[in-house]
């Protein structure tokens, strides 16, 4: 009794105090909570029996401490299965669902014994937009000569949109002086 007691309010505690997300850097996710007190965030790393307790920023006088778990996809998966469907609030959901669809995608897969990388999902891309941004350098990069061919026809086309507004003002000077 006293487990599920722990288990709903710690539920109703991430929801307010936790975060679910991702190192910009690479897209790895990971999971803190912040919090002055470090007694309660000794003892959800007692519940989860996983995870690190350590200072939130590393100035002598910063009295936040965080709860971190990241770097072990076993623990990242314990906690994914713990609080899958438990969540209450929309907009803690929406940052649950995004952090498992980015767990989802860095987690190597293994196909006929070789590992491959899952490729980036829409929301990824737009939520790391510099990944987008390396992925459409990569793109041009492949493709040179489809771009060199789009630059060079809309280049034709804003000269020809040019001569026109060119032409169209001497029609104008002309029957004007006429």
């Amino acid at each position: 009794m006293e487990d599920i007691k722990f288990e709903n309010w710690l539920i109703g505690f991430v929801e307010g105090e936790g975060s679910f997300t991702y190192r910009r850097s690479d897209g790895w996710p990971f999971f803190t909570i912040t919090q002055n007190d470090r007694e309660i965030l000794e003892r959800i790393k007692a519940f989860f029996q996983f995870g690190s307790v350590r200072k939130h920023c590393g100035r002598a006088d910063c009295r936040a401490w965080r709860y971190v778990v990241c770097h072990n996809w076993n623990d990242l998966n314990k906690l994914r299965e713990f609080f899958d469907g438990r969540l209450r609030m929309r907009g803690k959901q929406e940052q649950f669902k995004f952090w498992v669809s980015l767990f989802d995608l860095n987690h190597p897969i293994r196909i006929n014994g070789r590992t491959h990388e899952r490729l980036r999902s829409r929301e990824y891309n737009k939520r790391c937009p510099q990944k987008r941004r390396e992925a459409i350098k990569r793109w041009k990069k492949n493709n040179r000569e489809k771009v060199i061919e789009y630059r060079r026809k809309w280049w034709n086309n804003h000269k020809e949109y040019e001569n026109l507004k060119r032409r169209e003002k001497r029609r104008l000077k002309q029957s004007q002086n006429a």
